[in-house]
């Protein structure tokens, strides 16, 4: 659907359970590292298909 739609680029998204990740007190979240290992993979797909170098896996 999203390719009759006219989109160029069309990357995976990502899901997590709400029990992933915790809201402080202060504003702040705290994310599981299994969905933090999954959400670096996403993002990094999105910036290589925005043209850019991945950076959060490298960093990892």
């Amino acid at each position: 659907m999203l390719s009759s739609m006219g989109a160029a680029h069309i990357v995976q998204g990502w899901f997590t359970l709400d029990k992933d990740i915790t809201a402080h007190d202060d504003g702040t979240l705290t994310v599981a590292p299994t969905a933090i290992r999954a959400l670096t993979q996403v993002l990094d797909q999105f910036s290589t298909a925005l043209g850019r170098a991945p950076l959060l896996a490298a960093a990892g």
